[in-house]
């Protein structure tokens, strides 16, 4: 039977670029533009179905070029045009949901999110509203964590942890029990009642820890911990576009009668990659190094000069200039 794994990677870029393309809209926009506020809810309700395994108990047909060049699109969007990035979202949301996953996506509508996966959403959203309660106590007296570097790389490593688990248990991408509520609804009681910020900052970190383990036990859809860092962010956001561009190429030889698997040094390098792309995607998300600029940069030519290689001889030199970017930028606890 066919993999579906080369949609599903392309689709991980397609939801990282455009988180990217809406938080820099966001940044330099007023949030309460009903349109932007609506697609952005619609593409949320959409990716949130990626990590459901009934989405992919069939295989998927469909075109890598085209897809590829809606995702390209929503990138290649300046962050003040509001009617580009409506024109762009809109169209790769309707060739997904009409064209491609139109039978994947009704198979997972019938599913509902099971019960104890429900009750554990709960769980995790009074452990949320304690832990708020906690810090505007500390804020009231004098110490407002909010402001802190330090809690702050805590917060945001645990607002994607959040997501992820709540996405995992919403998808029913894992099955939940009572012993997991109980758990949950353990460190709200531990939570809740603390009194020394310090110690909070301790609970809080192991309680990450827990929510990590929690979203590590399915290999349905790779998860990404945390949130990364600007400089991270933006290279991150490079390599997806890079990635992408390095598919629709591949697609466009398929096109015109050229079957790179055929080719051995194709064969090598293709093998190589994914490995190469999850370590290094996995070291930006976890900030294990902060990107500098040269390597964004860097990102950002290779894969123009990707789609730039005028023959399948140039194209294969620049797929191993990639993949050997990604290993030599790759630190070695990734």
């Amino acid at each position: 039977m066919p993999s579906n794994d080369p949609l599903k990677a392309l689709l991980r870029n397609a939801r990282l670029i455009w988180k990217v393309k809406a938080r820099q809209l966001q940044s330099d926009l007023a949030e309460d533009q009903a349109e932007v506020q609506t697609i952005n809810e619609q593409l949320t309700h959409f990716f949130g179905h990626l990590s459901n395994p009934k989405l992919w108990s069939e295989p998927v047909t469909y075109q890598t070029s085209d897809i590829a060049q809606h995702i390209l699109d929503i990138s290649a969007v300046r962050s003040d045009d509001v009617e580009g990035y409506l024109t762009a979202t809109r169209q790769f949301l309707q060739i997904m949901q009409d064209q491609v996953l139109p039978t994947a996506l009704q198979r997972v509508a019938t599913t509902p999110t099971l019960p104890w996966n429900l009750r554990t959403i709960d769980a995790l959203n009074q452990t949320t509203r304690s832990i708020e309660d906690r810090l505007d106590t500390y804020a009231s007296q004098g110490t407002d964590l909010r402001q802190d570097p330090a809690f702050l790389a805590l917060a945001n490593r645990q607002a994607g942890l959040l997501a992820n688990y709540r996405e995992l248990l919403t998808n029913n991408a894992i099955e939940s029990t009572q012993s997991k509520v109980n758990t949950i609804n353990r460190w709200k009681a531990t939570i809740a009642p603390l009194s020394d910020p310090p110690h909070f900052q301790r609970v809080y970190a192991k309680y990450n820890d827990f929510l990590a383990k929690q979203v590590q036990q399915t290999a349905a859809t790779p998860i990404l911990l945390g949130v990364a860092v600007s400089n991270n962010q933006q290279a991150l956001d490079a390599l997806a576009v890079a990635e992408v561009k390095l598919n629709r190429e591949v697609a466009d030889y398929q096109s015109r009668g050229v079957d790179l698997a055929e080719d051995t040094v194709y064969q090598a390098l293709n093998a190589a990659c994914p490995a190469l792309l999850t370590n290094f995607r996995k070291a930006l998300f976890n900030n294990d190094f902060e990107a500098p600029t040269t390597l964004i940069e860097a990102l950002q030519r290779q894969g123009e000069e990707l789609v730039q290689a005028p023959t399948q001889s140039a194209f294969l030199d620049q797929y191993r200039a990639f993949n050997d970017l990604l290993k030599t930028n790759t630190p070695a606890v990734a």
